[in-house]
């Protein structure tokens, strides 16, 4: 019953994902460590505006230069919140997929890397509006080098509790309201392949949290 509602909740199946994620996790961190000033990036998307220039191209001069991870994230609880509008995510993000809709609501996905360090986030994360504009879901899938503190963030603001599981490789969290309804969810599994230089790639993260009551 709790993949059922999860993977319902998530509806990011690989065909449905897939055209909606910019770039993968490598390419996030690569992206989120060349906005940092001073280092240029090799990479231009129409429409956004940063001033700096592509490196190495005679023809880029004046061309601008994207932050294809938004604004830096100091706490995940500056992206992960309910207190948010469309205007706010498009403020934030250069780029946004809109149009992604779930039952009665609509959905804003945005790519998301946290920072560098293992214990960031790199994917994608989906705040879904009601026709009141009002956040009523948020959805995230990629990866981590260290859930731990993640997890500590899920259980200290979102009252997120493991669930043992057979499988080693598997840690289930979940959350009920004060009735003892579904809050949330989120599936923590260790990758199948672990390399040296993908330390953001050492866990898959796939999160469902709503609207707190």
């Amino acid at each position: 019953m709790f993949k059922t509602l999860l993977y319902s909740g998530l509806g990011l199946g690989t065909a449905v994902l897939g055209p909606y994620l910019f770039y993968s996790a490598a390419d996030y961190v690569s992206a989120a460590r060349q906005s940092i000033p001073g280092i240029r990036s090799a990479g231009v998307m129409a429409g956004d505006s940063e001033t700096d220039t592509v490196a190495g191209d005679p023809g880029a001069a004046g061309r601008p230069m994207p932050r294809l991870a938004g604004e830096p994230v100091g706490d995940f609880g500056e992206v992960f919140r309910f207190d948010i509008s469309p205007r706010w995510i498009a403020e934030r993000w250069p780029h946004v997929s809109t149009g992604l809709a779930q039952l009665q609501l609509h959905g804003h996905r945005v790519p998301l890397v946290t920072g560098t360090e293992e214990t960031d986030l790199a994917g994608s994360l989906t705040y879904y509006f009601s026709p009141r504009q009002r956040v009523e879901r948020l959805v995230f899938q990629g990866t981590t080098g260290d859930p731990s503190k993640f997890i500590a963030f899920l259980n200290r603001n979102y009252h997120f509790v493991h669930r043992a599981m057979n499988d080693p490789g598997l840690f289930i969290y979940k959350a009920v309201d004060r009735n003892g309804n579904f809050a949330g969810a989120a599936e923590i599994r260790s990758s199948w392949t672990v390399r040296a230089d993908a330390p953001l790639r050492r866990y898959q993260i796939k999160l469902q949290l709503e609207r707190p009551t």
